[in-house]
């Protein structure tokens, strides 16, 4: 695990105003496979995906703020309150097969706070529980590294998820 602070190079309606779609969690096929009971009802993240040309403007001056890598690909999450993504490890499978990785340990996952981190707003990466990050502040793991994200507070969490590779 990595962590960092990029200058910001956004306003909040960059993101507020994005077309985000939920995508669920509970018991979903490709997404977290949490069947448990326990989860059916705060299980969500609302997710806003495409191609890196569909992104805010802002997408791509991140990316050149962020440790330089072969190939970027960009997504907008707003945890809802009273949501989590339990702790659980990104596989990359379709992701893997798309670009033709033969080793997950080459991916890097970047999370980027949008906003200060808000009272009930929590990220975990291996062991490390973070709840007072700074707009601009970044983390990030490489393959298949356990993380969840907590939204425990009463306001919308945004993020922005960007997947790295190298050859």
């Amino acid at each position: 695990m990595k962590q960092g602070k990029i200058e910001v190079c956004w306003q909040d309606q960059n993101f507020y105003s994005l077309p985000y779609e939920s995508a669920g969690g509970y018991g979903q096929d490709e997404y977290i496979m949490y069947g448990h009971d326990n989860y059916k009802h705060i299980i969500n993240n609302d997710v806003y995906v495409g191609p890196l040309s569909s992104m805010p403007e802002f997408s791509n001056e991140v990316i050149n703020r962020l440790p330089d890598h072969e190939h970027y690909e960009v997504a907008f999450y707003r945890t809802p309150p009273a949501n989590i993504l339990p702790v659980h490890k990104d596989m990359y499978a379709n992701f893997m097969k798309m670009h033709n990785i033969d080793d997950v340990n080459k991916i890097t996952r970047y999370i980027v706070f949008l906003e200060d981190a808000k009272l009930g707003h929590m990220f975990n990466v291996d062991k490390v529980v973070l709840c007072d990050w700074k707009k601009g502040d970044w983390i990030c793991w490489s393959g298949s590294t356990s993380h969840a994200a907590y939204n425990m507070g009463i306001e919308h969490r945004y993020t922005m998820q960007i997947t790295a590779f190298d050859r």
